[in-house]
Order: structure tokens, then C-alpha cells, then sequence
């Protein structure tokens, strides 16, 4: 399944293909970081730090054109908002799985562009 939308990241920034690399580039390079601060965030039953952080991976996801990271961040951003922390961790399992998915299929220092 390809996740990342190139066809939309193209219409947002149509003139520069080199900055539509790099912004894929540098989210797949910190996903890691997304992923461990959501499952912190999980551990230590911190909604508004799990809100946060959610909301700044939907941000990026959103930048980057990957629309089912986007829809997951949303719901977990209801949940952690419940405090609904078994909901959340379900859905933080979700995102990690797609995470793991985009890092796999999409190595940093390729171009996906061409």
C-alpha cells in the first residue's frame, strides 16, 4: 500500500521537487521519535502529552500527504481528549504499524519523485 499521497504532495508544491524530498525525507528519519513519544506518552498515562504530540504527527502527516496517519491522529486525539487510555493505545498501535510500513517502503536518500 502506498501511503504517502505523491500526486497531492506534487499539486502542493509543484515548482520544487528537491523541498517535496526533503519533507518525506525528514519525517521518515524522525518517525522513530514520533513513535517513542506517543508510546511514552502511552506508558506514563499522559493524555494532554499524548494530545500533543499527536497533534504535531498529524501536522507533518499532513504535510507529507499521508491521509491514514492523518484520520488515526485524529481519533487518538479524541481519545487521549476522553482519556480513554485502552482506546488510544489500539489506535497508537495502528499508527505504529503504518509507521513501521512507510519507513520500510520509503528509505531516506532515495528520490520518490522521479
Amino acid at each position: 500500500m502506498d501511503f504517502i499521497d505523491f500526486q497531492e504532495l506534487k499539486k502542493r508544491h509543484p515548482k520544487d521537487e528537491t523541498f517535496q524530498q526533503d519533507i518525506v525525507d525528514t519525517f521518515i528519519k524522525r518517525m522513530p521519535i514520533y513513535s517513542h513519544c506517543l508510546q511514552t506518552s502511552l506508558d506514563r498515562e499522559e493524555m494532554e502529552e499524548l494530545l500533543a504530540y499527536s497533534c504535531q504527527l498529524r501536522g507533518i502527516a499532513e504535510c507529507c500527504c499521508i491521509e491514514e496517519i492523518q484520520k488515526l491522529c485524529l481519533q487518538l486525539d479524541s481519545e487521549a481528549q476522553d482519556n480513554n487510555l485502552k482506546a488510544a493505545t489500539l489506535i497508537f498501535q495502528d499508527i505504529r504499524k503504518i509507521l513501521r510500513c512507510i519507513q520500510t517502503q520509503y528509505p531516506t536518500n532515495l528520490s520518490y519523485l522521479l
